[in-house]
């Protein structure tokens, strides 16, 4: 999975880093980074009009096809960022068995909270599809640095202090670091105004990556900074005994979960593709594969992917969806029949924290998800709703690389310059 594949090309057009001065010395970490897949084949344009966008926002913590089991608190550029994340467990305080219980339960809650396996399902994807589809631009948006356990991306762009889903999380002290807050949320910013300079010029389609847990938890905690809270929390999400009998099905958010009075969105109306959603369905059944539509959660209002969808409903050559797998559909799972509760117990931890790739689950979800999208895509074509020429007046992004820091607009546009906090 670290290659795109043989007849593929990929290459990243757009990095956007964040900096932060510590002790005077400028650190750097890479916030979001843009891959846009090609064929080889030299006939190809180098661009056009038509797009297919991939978003993973969860995805920092490993590299593409790491094993779960070589997480480095090193690679982690976020923690050097903001080193607080780790001095506010005052390590130095602690023995040194305290002090490796609080650093292993900081690593499970890292792997716990990110999107397992789901960048390697959208690399798989965009090779399909761009392979199958020479005149559309596939592009994969990810995070590289941003951790969900800090920092959740899909969470909305604005109050994002005053209301407690808000995306910064409660595993941070703020009362012992408040210094913490603006350069959080100015690394956030970072993240949305790439992510809405590529929303702002789609023509085509935009799938929302997620994975969840095998199960739903049915005694959910708060996340906390104190062992005693981030070790609850991960019980409650990989315990049995605190989590539902029943497996969860990968699953389809295709209506709105909330009221959005502005936009004249009311709970239950559509807000995604629902031919694409259908199409999805009937492409991964052919595979075995169950995929339900707003069964697990619907999309409320105070989500990232929410305030996408409203955006493309007013853009008539675009459309999206969003999908969470199951862990089970992406990965080795043997404990779906294991009766024994500690062994069960031990088997969930392993694939929630530490799942390992199954090569053929990734590869039919892959198939059956590029087979649906470059069906609609040929069918929006012909019904006129997508343009098919290339847009010369929009040139789309260059290679870019920028640095931002203090002195960047937030929420918006940006500049290029290199500033620190």
């Amino acid at each position: 999975m670290n290659s795109p594949g043989n007849n593929m090309e990929s290459e990243v057009i757009d990095s956007e880093f964040f900096e932060r001065e510590i002790d005077g010395e400028i650190r750097s970490m890479e916030v979001v980074r843009v891959t846009r897949f090609n064929s080889k084949n030299p006939d190809k344009p180098n661009r056009s009009s038509r797009q297919i966008i991939i978003h993973s926002p969860h995805s920092a913590g490993l590299e593409i096809g790491q094993n779960p089991d070589h997480f480095s608190f090193e690679d982690q550029e976020m923690l050097k960022v903001f080193p607080e994340l780790i001095s506010q467990h005052e390590l130095e305080e602690k023995t040194p068995e305290e002090k490796e219980r609080i650093l292993n339960a900081i690593k499970e809650i890292i792997l716990l909270e990110r999107d397992n396996l789901i960048i390697e399902l959208a690399y798989s994807v965009a090779s399909k599809v761009a392979s199958a589809l020479e005149d559309v631009e596939v592009l994969v948006v990810e995070s590289k640095s941003l951790l969900r356990a800090y920092t959740d991306l899909n969470r909305k762009f604005k109050d994002r202090i005053k209301d407690p889903r808000n995306a910064l999380r409660s595993i941070i002290d703020f009362e012992k670091n408040p210094q913490l807050v603006e350069p959080l949320n100015k690394a956030f910013d970072v993240y949305m105004s790439v992510l809405e300079k590529y929303l702002n010029d789609l023509r085509g389609i935009w799938l929302d990556f997620h994975s969840m847990n095998i199960r739903s938890s049915i005694d959910p905690v708060d996340l906390g900074s104190s062992l005693e809270k981030m070790l609850d929390y991960i019980d409650s999400y990989t315990n049995p005994s605190r989590l539902s009998t029943e497996n969860r099905t990968s699953d389809l958010q295709t209506k709105a979960a909330s009221h959005d009075f502005v936009n004249g969105i009311k709970e239950g109306d559509e807000i995604t593709d629902g031919e694409l959603a259908n199409q999805i369905v009937s492409e991964l059944s052919k595979y075995g594969i169950q995929l339900t539509k707003d069964q697990v959660y619907s999309v409320p209002d105070f989500v990232t992917i929410f305030n996408i969808f409203i955006k493309i409903l007013q853009n008539p050559e675009a459309s999206g969806l969003s999908l969470d797998f199951a862990i089970q559909d992406l990965a080795q799972a043997n404990c779906l029949d294991v009766k024994i509760d500690r062994e069960l117990h031990q088997k969930i931890r392993e694939l929630c924290i530490y799942p390992q790739l199954d090569p053929q689950k990734i590869e039919k979800v892959s198939e059956g998800i590029s087979n649906a999208v470059v069906s609609m895509l040929a069918l929006k074509q012909r019904q006129g709703r997508i343009s098919s020429e290339p847009d010369t007046q929009t040139s789309l992004k260059s290679n870019s690389s920028r640095h931002i820091g203090n002195d960047e607009p937030t929420n918006g546009g940006v500049t290029g310059a290199t500033a620190t906090i």
